[in-house]
């Protein structure tokens, strides 16, 4: 059937959260006429299969046979309307008994725009079965929503993309046309230029797309989640960016005692060093450029502090600074994807970044928070 409908609509590259996937409710989308285009990992093992085993099957082929024709027309009236509804379904086991489950079926709509049903299967306990529906609404509108918001960020990544992949495109599109005009009128006087203009080109192309599959890759390579002390994780940092660090000039204080944090070693020093470098970089000229890195400890959360003296933010970019190739300076190195990439090293190890500052000229702090290594983590 090629690519499946959930997975059209399921979280971009930069955040390969598998809602549904990873939801404790037993969900289901369903095409117009009735096949099953996706479903989740509780769905498969509710009906003893492989998700590839029944993909593209006619769900209610899994009915009794008492209530295929009804739940069909149902479903009729479904693509007609759109309107949610109810229904009190049977499904016979292998020993021929009854599995009874409330399926809930709501609208969902594709990015083609084609509609799609999300049906969930709320199963019933003789103890509490409105307490288990009102549960299993309230997963799917949850999900549901966050859905929704990873729908925009798609939307706001693949514009991101396009837009800058096109000027080194553009570039090199140019300078084709030209050196094309020059070796038919034979003036060869250019061309070595030119072609280092497209090699140029080529190589921005290549970091921009090596940023994004960094990019898509983080979710899916974080390894477990373990003690790490970050006072050697920092010492380690600043022994990688020495000679930045020494060439600008830049005083880096670290307060002692840092303390300890659950998560993948290797990728928080990736979040440690994209800050500390871009600290460094974004110092301005001034006599006297320090970088100071703190932590505390708060209700088993770890707050850390990046805090530097140098050209500050306006109110936007505190806003913007972490979408994927946002550069406040377009004559510094970088693809401008470093703290895209810290911030969804932050999401899936369930913290937070944000950036503060006073203004243009009044240096910027970024913090970032993770749990601690006494706090209930999952790894």
């Amino acid at each position: 059937m090629g690519e499946s409908s959930l997975n059209r609509l399921r979280p971009s590259p930069i955040g390969q959260l598998e809602l549904f996937d990873a939801a404790p409710v037993s969900f289901l989308a369903l095409d117009p006429k009735g096949r099953i285009a996706d479903l989740n990992r509780e769905a498969a093992l509710f009906f003893g299969a492989t998700p590839e085993g029944i993909m593209g099957s006619v769900f209610s082929g899994f009915l009794g046979e008492g209530q295929r024709a009804d739940y069909q027309a149902l479903l009729d009236r479904f693509f007609t309307d759109a309107a949610p509804f109810d229904f009190d379904a049977r499904f016979p086991d292998a020993q021929g008994e009854e599995r009874r489950v409330k399926l809930c079926g709501t609208p969902l709509s594709g990015t083609d725009g084609r509609p799609l049903l999300c049906v969930t299967l709320c199963k019933t306990r003789g103890d509490d079965p409105q307490g288990d529906r009102r549960r299993a609404e309230s997963e799917r509108g949850r999900l549901i929503a966050e859905l929704k918001r990873k729908n925009l960020e798609l939307e706001q990544f693949t514009f991101s993309v396009s837009h800058d992949l096109k000027g080194p495109l553009h570039t090199i599109k140019g300078f084709v046309e030209i050196m094309q005009h020059e070796v038919e009128g034979r003036r060869y006087d250019n061309v070595a230029s030119d072609l280092a203009r497209v090699r140029d080109a080529a190589d921005r192309m290549q970091e921009l797309l090596d940023a994004i599959l960094a990019l898509s890759r983080i979710g899916r390579v974080i390894g477990p989640k373990d003690e790490v002390p970050l006072g050697p994780l920092v010492e380690e940092v600043l022994r990688l960016l020495d000679g930045q660090i020494r060439r600008r000039g830049v005083a880096i204080q670290v307060a002692p005692d840092l303390p300890v944090v659950r998560g993948d070693r290797v990728r928080l020093r990736e979040v440690v060093q994209n800050l500390v470098e871009n600290a460094v970089k974004f110092m301005g000229v001034q006599s006297d450029p320090r970088v100071e890195i703190s932590a505390q400890t708060c209700e088993g959360e770890v707050r850390v502090s990046v805090v530097d003296n140098g050209i500050g933010l306006m109110d936007k970019d505190q806003r913007t600074i972490f979408e994927l190739f946002r550069k406040l300076d377009h004559g510094i190195d970088g693809a401008g994807v470093g703290l895209a990439l810290v911030k969804r090293i932050m999401e899936v190890h369930g913290g937070r970044i944000w950036a503060e500052s006073g203004g243009p000229g009044q240096g910027s702090t970024f913090v970032f928070t993770l749990p601690s290594a006494g706090g209930d983590v999952a790894s």
